[in-house]
C-alpha cells in the first residue's frame, strides 16, 4: 500500500492546527471570583453566561449574568452571536455543565471562553453579590 503524502501532510497539518487552537482556547481558561467581582464593580464585566437551570438561576445569580440552561444552549446559540469574539465567562453550580457549555461554544466558533473558578459554589462561599 502506498502512502498518499499529500493526504498525510493534510492530516498532520490539521492535527497541529487543532492542537494549537485547543491551546489558545485553554489559555486563560478560568477567572477567579474576586477578579470577576472587581470587573463587575468597575463596569468592565465580560458577558456572564449562567448555564444552570432556570430554577437555580431564579434562586440567586451573579449580577448581570444571562441564563441559558446548558441543555438549551445549542438551540439558542443565535442569542450569543454578538459575543462570538468577545470574552464570555461561563459557569454552573460546580463545573460539569459549564464544561459541556464551553465545548458547545468552542465548537460553534466562540474564541474567548473562560470558566468561573469554583463556579457558583465558590462565588457564594466568597460572599460576592447575588441578585
Amino acid at each position: 500500500m502506498r502512502l498518499n503524502t499529500s493526504r498525510y501532510s493534510f492530516i498532520v497539518t490539521s492535527l497541529f492546527a487543532l492542537t494549537f487552537a485547543c491551546a489558545l482556547v485553554q489559555a486563560g481558561e478560568v477567572i477567579a471570583p474576586a477578579e470577576l467581582a472587581d470587573r463587575i464593580n468597575t463596569g468592565k464585566a465580560p458577558f456572564i453566561l449562567d448555564v444552570r437551570s432556570t430554577g437555580e438561576y431564579a434562586n440567586g445569580h451573579i449580577p448581570g449574568a444571562v441564563n441559558i440552561p446548558y441543555r438549551q444552549l445549542r438551540d439558542r446559540l443565535s442569542e450569543l452571536m454578538a459575543y462570538r469574539e468577545k470574552e464570555i465567562v461561563v459557569h454552573c453550580q460546580v463545573g460539569p455543565r459549564a464544561d459541556i457549555a464551553r465545548s458547545i461554544l468552542s465548537a460553534a466558533g466562540f474564541v474567548w471562553i473562560r470558566e468561573l473558578e469554583g463556579h457558583m459554589r465558590a462565588w457564594e462561599a466568597g460572599s460576592y453579590p447575588i441578585e
